[in-house]
């Protein structure tokens, strides 16, 4: 006999705290070898040796997970992160005047205080990860917010930057419609699995246009093992994006999800 220590963490890998049930199932069998809810990890479950087991966790607020594990005659450590539910998050925003100056040259406050919390969500997803890759400050002004993406007056020099940065591919920007009187600038992605940035551009009469949008790529169930029955499709939602940004680039947002 051997033992699954099995861990449940958040997408900023601490501990939940939530209650959890936890079901492992016998693979050949399908024979439920554990079904217990508890809110202390790590979790101790008996197995034998030799045989596959499917770990199923289903937190109260955070998406169900679930992994694989073979077991030989050692104890194993199983750890699965789970995203919270977007429809049970909760975003705690800073005030306008918390924001880095850097965000408030380009965006009013009362820009920002029209804004709904998934524009909201949305805008700082996309602001966070321009910062991360160092393309922020080319950024005039904010005109448009959607909650996967924004539009904004850049500096005409920064396609050139972006062009040569190793962090960014350069990709088609077929899908991406140009603003009235505008025409394509070229589109360029940078490389992660999920939660990459796409910067297009379009060049106009007197500015450079960025339509800059977050992708969640493979999507929200492969970064961390979402159980298929939890997923949904549509757009990509803002939470997710948060959620994915946090675990897969270890990013430090300035809101808050709980």
């Amino acid at each position: 006999m051997s033992h699954l220590l099995v861990s449940v963490f958040n997408a900023a890998r601490q501990p939940l705290t939530e209650p959890v049930t936890v079901r492992v199932i016998q693979q050949q069998t399908k024979r439920l070898v554990c079904n217990q809810s508890t809110t202390s990890w790590p979790l101790k479950v008996q197995v034998i040796d030799q045989q596959a087991y499917a770990v199923h966790v289903y937190p109260t607020r955070h998406r169900p997970v679930g992994s694989f594990v073979v077991m030989d005659a050692r104890d194993r450590d199983v750890a699965l992160y789970a995203p919270l539910k977007p429809q049970d998050a909760r975003a705690t925003f800073p005030a306008y005047m918390e924001l880095p100056v850097g965000f408030r040259l380009a965006v009013s406050e009362s820009f920002y205080a029209a804004l709904d919390d998934l524009h909201k969500a949305g805008l700082l997803n996309v602001q966070s990860a321009m910062v991360h890759v160092g393309q922020w400050n080319s950024v005039a002004r904010v005109t448009r917010v959607a909650p996967d993406r924004l539009w904004a007056k850049v500096d005409a020099s920064l396609p050139g930057w972006v062009s040569v940065d190793s962090r960014f591919r350069e990709v088609s920007a077929a899908l991406h419609e140009p603003p009235e009187g505008c025409c394509h600038a070229g589109s360029w992605k940078t490389l992660e699995p999920a939660g990459n940035l796409q910067l297009t551009f379009y060049k106009g009469t007197d500015w450079m246009i960025l339509e800059a949008d977050l992708d969640d790529a493979a999507g929200i169930g492969h970064v961390f093992q979402v159980l298929g029955h939890a997923l949904t499709n549509g757009v990509t939602h803002p939470y997710d994006i948060h959620e994915i940004l946090v675990f897969r680039q270890e990013m430090r947002l300035p809101y808050s999800l709980a």
